[in-house]
């Protein structure tokens, strides 16, 4: 792959990132077991947002642990195979 990167311009499609919001609040009593299954609150509500990231952004996307996580390659592997991305294609992954 990394001796051909006009396919990953070609093929290269990431999506944007989403973001939940969960509001609740922690029940009144807790037993062992609500501590032990993570279940210590009411949940209420959840939005989903697609994040814009059209202007500037302080949060920080690990691409290349993002892939490294999901496939059997290196970081070192994977960030040799994103600097032969197309500028134009990377600035669409931020």
């Amino acid at each position: 792959m990394a001796e051909k990167p006009e396919a990953i311009d070609r093929e290269l499609n990431v999506s944007r990132l989403n973001c939940v919001v969960t509001r609740g609040e922690q029940k009144d009593r807790l037993y062992p077991e609500n501590i032990e299954n993570g279940n210590m609150f009411h949940e209420d509500t959840a939005d989903y947002n697609v994040m814009r990231t059209d202007g500037v952004s302080k949060v920080k996307y690990d691409m290349p642990g993002k892939i490294v996580a999901n496939t059997q390659l290196t970081r070192r592997k994977v960030a040799t195979i994103l600097t032969k991305i197309r500028p134009i294609t990377s600035t669409s992954i931020r």
